[in-house]
């Protein structure tokens, strides 16, 4: 996640120049889920409507923002007590005021008065988090009956803003505060804690949404990456999150958590794998797509001053598998047709 998020969107933006422009991704997905990074994205294409160019301009606008250091945090030793002290890296107010500036501050991601022009679609949107009690939880635009953790207030005002779910759902341990939902008296952590690569929750959520369609399985699942290192040993990433006991002690078991979940950028190509091999024995493979971009060495997520190299280390990798993207682009052109008797 984090500024390498710019990964997902450059492919995006390829797969709608091989549609000459025409059309935006939204037009081919009911249901659109994220986490993390790709929950800002998601959230920012569905319940914005912005264009991926937009979104990758308004991207760039908050990483550089978010990123905020602690004054002081940049000094030898103090900075890393600077850091534990206030679990984390970065200030909150850029973050939050870089989010606001993103999505409308009186903007309810479900519900509410909308005054803007921008809200003509009807794809829904999810991204997860993780709750203090240390299990998931689904924001959505959507309402539906509740299976597992479904976050639905009793009334709009206590309803996520589109800024809060932002929020919530990127808040990575070590780099920003968790955030505390007022309405819901609630604390929020980063939802790839849990689910680093959301398949099994956007699977959940297309069962539960069309469960009286007559469909055995949809006609396109797109997973979109943020880069990895093939060649990187996986490291078994840790679910217990810390207790806060001392500075060290809290510290360093952050400093672990934060740590396994920069690293393992191979956990998401496992939960894939992982997926694919659970489908029935009749599901088309061919309806089940993961997209990643392999990299001799990923930036970490906060490195911003990498995110120009990457993006053109990107745009290589996909003009030298420009085949794949046309593929892609024409299955999805192939989704709006209905072929009957």
């Amino acid at each position: 996640g984090g500024m390498r998020g710019i990964v997902e969107l450059e492919v995006l933006r390829q797969i709608e120049r091989e549609m000459n422009d025409k059309l935006r991704i939204q037009c081919f997905f009911d249901l659109v889920v994220g986490t993390s990074t790709g929950g800002i994205i998601a959230l920012g294409l569905v319940a914005r409507n912005w264009s991926v160019d937009t979104c990758i301009h308004n991207f760039q606008e908050l990483c550089h923002k978010a990123f905020t250091r602690r004054t002081g945090s940049n000094l030898p030793f103090v900075g890393w007590i600077v850091d534990n002290y206030n679990d984390s890296k970065y200030e909150t107010k850029p973050l939050h005021e870089a989010l606001q500036e993103a999505f409308p501050p009186d903007h309810y991601l479900f519900g509410g008065r909308r005054t803007d022009q921008l809200w003509p679609s009807s794809v829904k949107v999810a991204v997860t988090a993780t709750i203090a009690s240390t299990s998931a939880v689904v924001l959505a635009n959507y309402n539906r009956r509740l299976s597992y953790q479904f976050q639905r207030a009793e009334g709009v005002q206590s309803e996520f803003k589109t800024w809060e779910a932002a929020r919530a759902t990127s808040a990575a341990p070590k780099l920003f505060k968790p955030f505390y939902h007022e309405p819901s008296k609630q604390v929020y952590m980063d939802g790839a804690l849990f689910h680093n690569n959301p398949v099994w929750i956007a699977d959940r959520e297309w069962k539960l949404l069309w469960s009286n369609e007559i469909c055995d399985q949809p006609d396109i699942v797109l997973s979109l990456g943020t880069a990895y290192n093939p060649h990187t040993r996986r490291v078994p990433v840790g679910r217990n999150l810390p207790e806060k006991r001392g500075i060290i002690t809290h510290g360093r078991s952050l400093m672990k958590l934060a740590k396994d979940h920069i690293e393992d950028s191979l956990d998401c190509e496992k939960i894939w794998a992982d997926y694919m091999s659970l489908r029935p024995p009749n599901t088309s493979q061919d309806h089940f797509i993961r997209y990643n971009v392999p990299l001799g060495k990923v930036p970490m997520l906060d490195d911003i001053h990498s995110m120009e190299q990457l993006q053109q280390d990107v745009r290589a990798h996909l003009s030298s598998n420009s085949y794949r993207i046309k593929n892609l682009a024409m299955q999805l052109m192939a989704t709006s047709f209905y072929w009957g008797d």
